[in-house]
């Protein structure tokens, strides 16, 4: 997917949620997140906290769709 990006003139940050820092987050910036999830849907170990940033987040972190 990187590759993918980087072949229409985007420039994609890699990052291990481990090392997610929610200021990262730009105003205005579109981000895609390709996770794993185990059992029945449940987050990975290293997303736990992303998801709950996610759910506890301001009005700013919309998704698509």
């Amino acid at each position: 997917m990187s590759q993918e990006a980087k072949n229409n003139d985007f420039e994609p940050t890699i990052i291990d949620l481990n090392d997610f820092k929610a200021e990262e987050l730009n105003s205005g910036t579109i981000s895609i997140f390709c996770m794993a999830t185990h059992g029945e849907g449940e987050p990975t170990d290293n997303s736990v906290n992303f998801i709950k940033y996610l759910k506890e987040a301001d009005q700013s972190v919309k998704p698509l769709g």
